[in-house]
């Protein structure tokens, strides 16, 4: 029940995450607190649960629900020009599980770098998936160059996150929890 509800409270926040604007100062493109939201589930609830809110969240999306961004919904939105971002978040949520399970982060340039590489993850999916509809110039400079630079100051808050929940699961490893 208590696993359940981890999940329920993540998935929420994935799905409030998504009409946050941030906007970062000389930034043209409006930013969601999207990929933080979904960072900061993976990091901070336990093992593999912040991975099942990721597929919650998108198949909620999937089955008609609006969740997505600007109220986005269905599988034909999945197939749309944000589709491959979406696919990515899961790919990303898969990659901060491994790495939160199998690194110890002794500095935290280490979580940094791990959480710059889950917004790459995101950013490239979707960028390979976009491309296939409008070419990988158009695609590169409307759905990744505008948002390197919120990829990186997002990555910052959860890079402590990282930390805190590394640290943790290593006590709790250390007890057999």
């Amino acid at each position: 029940m208590k696993k359940t509800l981890l999940v329920a409270l993540g998935t929420v926040f994935l799905i409030t995450s998504a009409g946050i604007d941030l906007q970062i100062p000389g930034i043209p493109v409006p930013q969601t607190a999207q990929t933080l939201a979904l960072l900061l589930v993976v990091a901070l609830l336990p093992a593999r649960l912040g991975v099942y809110s990721v597929a919650i969240y998108l198949g909620l999306g999937v089955v008609g629900l609006p969740v997505f961004s600007e109220g986005g919904r269905g599988i034909a939105h999945l197939f749309g020009n944000t589709g491959g971002y979406l696919i990515g978040f899961l790919l990303a949520a898969l990659f901060l599980e491994y790495v939160l399970n199998h690194i110890k982060f002794k500095k935290i340039v280490y979580a940094f770098g791990a959480s710059v590489k889950a917004h790459l993850i995101i950013l490239a999916s979707g960028w390979f998936w976009l491309s296939t509809k409008v070419g990988v110039v158009q695609a590169w400079e409307y759905g990744v160059e505008p948002f390197l630079i919120g990829a990186v100051v997002k990555s910052v808050p959860a890079t402590f996150a990282l930390l805190f929940t590394a640290r943790l699961r290593a006590v709790f490893r250390k007890f057999g929890l």
